[in-house]
């Protein structure tokens, strides 16, 4: 019963309890449940982070309340990352479950290209005024506002224009309001007036602030006096440059108002340039101006458009940069008006954007009524540093602006390795081959070493033999060595990709291989697939079978090696194989964070654990280290176990020795067992070929042992407790070190709670007055005394004793682990040694020592 909100009083709460011939017992409690209150939870919140929106968004919310109270949920966006907020809706009655909200844009205060940050908030019971009990759950993200403004069809057919004549004696006559006549060009048709008309219509209500002193109304009226007729002087007033806002939210600018002469000869209208400063006195009020042949036309305009041809989202090519990039658009306005290209670049998710190093300015582009409209602009992504970017391309033809963001990419020119250590990397280019001088073009060659590994002259994984290599593969891993007084070197490399469409498949041989990522991007080490003997397996199926380990070792910090499931770009790696094989390196992208080397080893179970050992110094470490049982795993090798891989000096190692396997014998740094009952032991070794280095031995995740088992590390005739110890100290000596240590795990057999494990009295039913009563007791400390009361059904005491080490049915008593049995046996009579009636008893054992004390029942019949 979980009590709600409304609920909370006292109660009483009987317990009653009927056997076959319905006798019964109760028993009657007084419980009290308080008027707590558990939060709403709210935990699913769209917009997408980052997401760009236009005219409205959906929102999308899953919410519920814990306790199933009534909830109502509140809207608030914020344009200062959430300094201030400002409300978009306000407790709004919701159903638990998903919802949805669908907010208007238009109709706030929202501006074009701001990042916004929008918060939901769901709260419970809000008409209560308990204090303390009005729960309330939120949930923020950030969202980008695209092109909110309302965009409308011109009012202008081709030569044909809606003609804005203005009255002079209106105007002389009320400097506040100018009525302005609307007009249709004498040469438009009934059907094209009708639309024109139409449109006005929907516009009338013309408002144009001019430093809030002058109103402009628009009227869908015609006046065939100035219609054609301009020879007289007109009046006209052009509003001071500020926002001009249309009754549906549309925002203006001065500039949409266009002023044109007619032409008596050949009855055309030109554009008339002008500024608004030409009609305002030095005191910025407005005067008359008298003009011949002139008229004021409000045009109705249309948003330029622009898509990105280059990058897409869809083309792995352009999801990586290298070198001189092109990026291509489609621009297109419906007025043909020339529109102006802005192109920018983030390295931030689009939080900031800078125009990008090549353009000084915007990029003119020339609108064409027929033909393509596209456009593209060159740059050389090697001004720029490696990392994530976005593009954004902004239009405007002058009046609106709109644009559109690219997918993400990378730019990938070079990798920074460390100098003066050993660091395995791979080269992402394959044409043509990469001599090694020019990935270093200016370093002197003599300070650069370059190696690979050779398998069939290996000794073992410490000692190792290899070969000079002078040019770069991909999917290949090679051993530099960059000698060099800068911490860190350069590696750029000029040269084109692989095949980003295909897989690339890199040959193994039976031992150590060297591999590297062929492809300039991440990719998941699970979805390689493994082809031996003509067969294509999963990476799964082959390591199952025993082809190859389960993980590669990321060397490309030689000081540090991980074992890894996602394969980096510019990163070389160990494989161990046990056979000669392909391997198939898919060429999609990885999109999930890699998983840890211990979620790796499936630690699915109450019975699986893990202990993970880490060797440090003051530069080296070997941390991937894991000993521990998993019910897949048997005490031989097995595919939850994998290798230590080779290492270059200096190093640091920590490995388990396993020479006596039958399967692939050798050294490893997982060494996963099965499930042991009561003793398991672990050896490792701790390696340096460092002098005087202090090196720390830590352990992790102790806590994912059971409580039942004591851990000790043995060093020497030292014995350390992994539960109550963090590390272990010592230097290497002289010469470096090869230190032995074993873990041992074992039962505690008095750590584990005092409990009744098993119960029960023979025979049963009793039938001839005597019976024996057994219980087991597991895990007793010294000390503990079990004994026993039998009561009738009704809750009369009957009698009471002690039990006894030992078990009649098993001989002396047992001293297995399982447990300690107690015994003792009844006659069948009360404590007045009178003998009880046939019926059903209740027999209850009760074991206690020092500081626990448990308790046992169970039925038993008596039948005389």
């Amino acid at each position: 019963w979980t009590p709600t909100f409304d609920q909370a009083q006292d109660y009483q709460l009987t317990f009653k309890v009927t056997d076959l011939d319905q006798s019964s017992a109760e028993e009657t409690v007084l419980i009290k449940v308080t008027n707590t209150n558990r939060s709403p939870v709210l935990t699913k919140i769209e917009p997408k982070e980052g997401e760009i929106y236009s005219k409205e968004i959906n929102i999308k919310y899953y919410a519920y309340d814990q306790d199933d109270d009534s909830l109502s949920l509140s809207i608030f966006y914020s344009d200062d990352s959430g300094n201030s907020w400002k409300k978009v809706a306000n407790s709004i009655k919701i159903n638990s479950g998903a919802g949805e909200y669908l907010w208007n844009l238009e109709k706030g205060n929202i501006k074009d290209g701001l990042n916004y940050r929008l918060k939901l908030t769901v709260t419970d019971r809000p008409e209560q005024s308990f204090n303390g009990f009005s729960q309330t759950a939120l949930l923020t993200k950030d969202f980008t506002i695209g092109n909110v403004i309302s965009t409308r069809e011109r009012l202008e057919i081709k030569k044909d224009f809606v003609q804005i004549s203005i009255s002079e004696d209106t105007f002389t006559e009320n400097t506040e309001k100018v009525k302005l006549i609307v007009s249709s060009y004498q040469e438009l048709n009934e059907e094209k007036k009708e639309k024109i008309n139409q449109a006005i219509t929907n516009t009338k209500n013309l408002n144009i602030r001019v430093n809030s002193t002058c109103e402009f109304n628009l009227f869908t009226q015609t006046n065939s006096e100035y219609q054609g007729n301009f020879s007289k002087p007109v009046v006209i007033k052009i509003p001071y440059p500020e926002n001009i806002i249309l009754d549906d939210g549309t925002l203006l600018k001065p500039e949409a108002f266009k002023i044109y002469r007619l032409d008596p000869d050949k009855l055309t209208w030109n554009l008339v340039p002008y500024q608004a400063k030409d009609f305002l006195d030095k005191e910025n009020k407005l005067i008359k101006a008298s003009l011949n042949h002139f008229s004021i036309y409000a045009l109705g305009y249309s948003s330029p458009e622009i898509s990105l041809l280059s990058p897409t989202k869809d083309s792995l090519s352009d999801q990586v940069w290298i070198g001189k990039r092109t990026i291509k658009w489609r621009a297109d306005d419906k007025d043909l008006d020339s529109l102006c290209i802005n192109v920018e670049m983030s390295n931030n998710q689009g939080k900031s954007w800078r125009r990008i190093n090549e353009i000084k300015e915007e990029v003119i582009h020339q609108v064409r009524e027929e033909g393509s409209n596209e456009g593209e602009i060159s740059i050389d992504t090697r001004n720029y540093l490696d990392g994530g970017y976005l593009i954004k391309l902004t239009v405007s033809d002058g009046y609106l602006k709109n644009f559109v963001v690219s997918s993400p990419f990378m730019i990938d020119n070079y990798d920074l390795i460390p100098a003066n250590k050993w660091a395995m990397i791979s080269i992402p280019r394959n044409t043509p081959p990469v001599v090694v001088g020019s990935v270093f073009n200016q370093i002197d060659p003599n300070n650069i070493k370059v190696y690979r590994w050779l398998e069939s002259e290996e000794e073992d994984a410490i000692t190792l033999k290899y070969r000079s290599a002078k040019e770069f593969y991909p999917g290949i891993g090679y051993w530099i060595k960059v000698s060099q007084d800068t911490p860190e070197i350069k590696c750029q490399v000029e040269g084109d990709f692989v095949d980003l469409n295909l897989p690339y498949v890199v040959s193994l041989i039976s031992g150590w291989n060297q591999i590297g990522n062929p492809f300039p991007y991440p990719v998941d080490w699970n979805k390689v697939q493994v082809v031996y003997e003509d067969n294509k397996l999963s990476l799964s199926q082959a390591v199952k079978k025993g082809l190859l380990a389960s993980l590669p070792w990321d060397s490309k910090d030689s000081f540090n090696p991980q074992a890894i499931s996602i394969l980096k770009p510019w990163h070389g790696c160990w494989i161990k194989a046990f056979s000669n094989c392909q391997i198939i390196i898919p060429n999609s992208p990885a999109t999930d964070l890699p998983p840890s080397p211990m979620s790796i080893s499936s630690l699915q179970g109450k019975d699986n654990w893990q202990i993970q050992l880490i060797a440090t110094s003051k530069e080296h470490k070997d941390g991937n280290n894991y000993l521990g049982i998993n019910t897949a795993s048997c005490n031989d090798y097995d595919h939850q176990d994998l290798n230590e891989p080779p290492l270059v000096s200096p190093y640091l190692s920590l490995y388990f020795p396993h020479y006596e396997w039958k399967t692939n014998p050798g050294i490893y740094a997982f060494d996963t067992r099965e499930p042991f009952k009561n003793f398991q032991s672990w050896n490792f070794v701790v390696s340096t070929d460092m002098p005087n280095e202090e090196i720390t031995l830590s352990w992790e995740n102790i806590d994912s042992v059971p409580t039942k088992y004591k851990i000790i590390l043995h060093d020497g005739e030292k014995e350390i407790d992994l539960r109550t110890n963090k590390t272990l100290v010592f230097n290497s000596g002289k010469y470096g070190l090869k230190k032995s240590f074993t873990i041992s795990i074992a039962i505690n057999w008095y750590s584990e709670t005092l409990k009744i494990k098993d119960l029960y009295n023979f025979p049963n039913p009793v039938t001839e007055g005597e019976t024996t009563l057994v219980a087991e007791v597991y895990r007793p400390e010294e000390g503990v005394s079990v004994t026993y009361k039998i009561y009738s059904i009704s809750g009369e005491l009957i009698t009471q004793g002690i039990l006894e080490k030992g078990n009649p049915q098993k001989g002396n008593f047992n001293l297995s682990k399982e447990g300690t049995y107690f015994s003792t046996s009844w006659n069948c009579r009360n404590s007045a040694q009178k003998r009880v009636a046939s019926g059903v008893y209740i027999l209850i054992i009760t074991a206690q020592c020092q500081n626990q004390k448990v308790s046992k029942s169970e039925k038993m019949a008596v039948v005389f």
